[in-house]
């Protein structure tokens, strides 16, 4: 078995607002190596659902399909514990959606759902497994398992915790 490829290295990320549709066609052409529409903190609760849309329709412009190449298209979705997480993922993920950034990730079982509802959808539309990148950030420094006792989720494969982005 051929081992995995490494992750591709990110230099910047440059986070955008969902609701922004005057500004979300222009982010792709920034130079950062990926942009990160933000449903979460960026877009009030009464926006949530029309941002989604936005977000969609900003990864399937074909401006943003053009700089796919050098800009990979990312959605940072409200925390798994709130109303809006799951309605988030149904929404935004698909082929068109290069990574999903999960916010206030506590513990290993949120990761697990989210990364089941990911390969879930993945599988719906005919994607390979693990195509849509899951990078956890983890906002609350708490104990955790040892690593042998919680297994490992199949899909992330960078670890946002603080203000440092590392590939695991």
């Amino acid at each position: 078995m051929d081992p995995e490829p490494e992750p591709r290295r990110f230099r910047s990320l440059l986070f955008a607002p969902g609701n922004n549709q005057r500004f979300i066609p222009k982010v792709f052409h920034s130079g950062a190596d990926v942009v990160i529409l933000d449903l979460e903190d960026a877009v009030a609760v009464a926006e949530k659902d029309s941002a989604r849309h936005d977000v969609v329709a900003a990864l399937q412009h074909e401006g943003r399909v053009a700089a796919a190449a050098h800009c990979l298209g990312y959605v940072r979705v409200n925390a798994a514990d709130t109303g809006f997480c799951f309605r988030d993922l149904t929404t935004v993920a698909g082929p068109h959606l290069d990574g999903v950034v999960l916010p206030k990730v506590e513990s290993a079982e949120i990761l697990h759902s989210v990364d089941w509802v990911l390969g879930s959808i993945e599988a719906e539309q005919g994607m390979e497994r693990g195509a849509i990148d899951l990078i956890p950030i983890i906002e609350t420094v708490r104990p955790h398992p040892p690593p042998r006792s919680a297994p490992h989720p199949s899909n992330p494969k960078r670890l946002h915790h603080s203000n440092v982005l590392s590939s695991m």
